[in-house]
């Protein structure tokens, strides 16, 4: 009877040690794929919106700072009442360039920036084109 009951109480921690191991090795690799898109350095262009709300490429900027916010919470069991309690996840990626300022200055976001100009000016073309048909 106790070798029964020793035997469960084994089966359980092993079972307990598994999951988390493979909780572990599901957030190291989430953890190393989730390197931002460009280093510090990196010459970039962006798109930014104008004041009257037209999509325009800038020219070309540095990297001076890249910052990646992963959330990965499984939220509180049988909450119901705030968004915030339920499970969330997300990824955010965003960059601060050098010619803007670092640390006080504009925070862009991984989509309004690009390889190229040519990319940059695509992206602008297809924002203007998105804005027009939700307008209409």
């Amino acid at each position: 009877m106790e070798s029964v009951k020793l035997m469960k109480e084994i089966s359980e921690i092993v079972s307990t040690a598994r999951r988390m191991i493979l909780d572990q090795r599901r957030i190291i690799d989430e953890l190393l794929n989730h390197n931002p898109k460009f280093t510090t350095g990196e010459k970039v262009y962006t798109v930014v919106m104008t004041n009257d709300g037209a999509y325009r490429t800038v020219g070309e900027m540095t990297i001076g700072k890249s910052t990646v916010s992963i959330v990965d919470s499984p939220g509180i069991e049988g909450s119901e009442h705030f968004d915030n309690y339920k499970p969330q996840k997300s990824r955010e990626e965003s960059y601060m360039c050098v010619e803007t300022g670092i640390g006080s200055g504009s925070v862009y976001d991984v989509s309004h920036l690009h390889s190229s100009r040519e990319e940059a000016e695509q992206a602008a073309i297809a924002m203007m084109e998105s804005e027009r048909s939700t307008k209409q």
